[in-house]
């Protein structure tokens, strides 16, 4: 009569199988659309990309999650490009208790980002990219005053530090291969027509 596996080599084998099934994946030459390509997306461009500052509170968490992200081990390097963003934020109602008062909010960030060179001597800052990005959470509004207070904070800082995570994979991105982007071109400025006075 034939034997069954035991437990005890059941087990090795099972670990095997995902290992298995990673090393079949990379021999098809697989590779995520954001893993860092060796010498592309180097840490040291990345690091030179100085976040301007963003407004209020939310930004402030905005800018430190992005920055952490560029520049995970604090890098020391000249700046080389700057990365602005300006963000809205509203908040809407779910649910309304006998008072009137939200039961649940829905927070949302609307973010502009662009990247820009850093200007040299006569050479001026140039755009190379632009992006959007948009953060959604819920958090529910308790009756009491600090609970809801507390619960709207860590909404937006979750909803600042989901923008920061795709903010920076966008410009992890660009920096894998900038020939994919094409620089934006600004509008020009309207030139206004000079009126010669005339004598009354």
């Amino acid at each position: 009569m034939a034997k069954t596996p035991s437990r005890m080599m059941i087990r090795p084998l099972l670990r095997m199988v995902p290992l298995l099934g990673l090393a079949a994946v990379a021999a098809c030459g697989f590779h995520p659309m954001d893993a860092r390509a060796p010498g592309g997306d180097a840490p040291a461009a990345l690091a030179g990309i100085a976040v301007a500052p963003i407004k209020d509170r939310v930004g402030q968490v905005m800018r430190t999650g992005i920055e952490r992200r560029l520049n995970p081990t604090g890098l020391v390097v000249p700046e080389t490009h700057s990365l602005k963003v300006q963000y809205t934020a509203t908040t809407v109602a779910r649910g309304v208790r006998n008072d009137d008062s939200a039961i649940r909010n829905d927070y949302t960030l609307n973010v502009d980002f662009k990247l820009i060179t850093a200007s040299k001597d006569d050479t001026p800052a140039q755009v190379l990219m632009e992006g959007t990005t948009i953060a959604v959470t819920r958090h529910n509004n308790p009756e009491q005053l600090y609970a809801g207070y507390v619960s709207a904070r860590e909404a937006e800082e979750r909803a600042a530090d989901m923008a920061a995570e795709d903010i920076a994979r966008q410009i992890r991105l660009y920096f894998r291969n900038p020939a994919n982007y094409t620089a934006p071109v600004e509008a020009p400025t309207p030139t206004v027509p000079h009126e010669r006075p005339t004598r009354p």
